[in-house]
C-alpha cells in the first residue's frame, strides 16, 4: 500500500517531518497514535460522511480510508501533529541518552 504518498523530512541531526499527502480530508478524519510494542507509529485516516458526499462527474482525487504503519527506532519520539493545506505532518526525534552520545576525550 503506498496511499496516501508520504516524504521524511531531515531538519537537522535529531529532528525529522514525516510529511503526508491527504488532498480531501479534513482535520478531524485521522488518527494517530504510537503503539509501545514493536515501536510503531500508526496513521488512520477515516472519513466518515454519511450523507455529505458530494455527486462527482469526474473524481480525480483519491480521499479513501487508509492506514499507514511506520517503524519507529527505540530512541524516537513523536513530538506533535499539524494538518495544514492537505499536508500532514507528524515531528518526531531521536533522543539518545547522554551515555550513548559521542564524546571528545582531552588529551593530557
Amino acid at each position: 500500500n503506498n496511499y496516501p504518498p508520504y516524504n521524511i523530512i531531515k531538519v537537522d541531526d535529531e529532528t525529522f517531518t514525516l510529511e503526508m499527502a491527504c488532498a480531501g480530508f479534513r482535520k478531524g478524519e485521522f488518527n494517530i497514535h504510537v503503539v509501545p510494542e514493536g515501536n510503531k507509529l500508526v496513521v488512520q485516516g477515516v472519513q466518515d460522511r454519511g450523507e455529505d458526499v458530494p455527486e462527482y462527474t469526474y473524481q480525480g482525487i483519491a480521499a479513501r480510508n487508509f492506514t499507514r504503519t511506520f517503524a519507529l527506532s527505540e530512541d524516537t519520539v513523536v513530538d506533535g501533529a499539524d494538518f495544514e493545506d492537505g499536508m500532514l505532518k507528524i515531528q518526531f526525534s531521536r533522543v539518545i541518552p547522554e551515555e550513548k552520545k559521542a564524546k571528545t576525550i582531552e588529551l593530557n
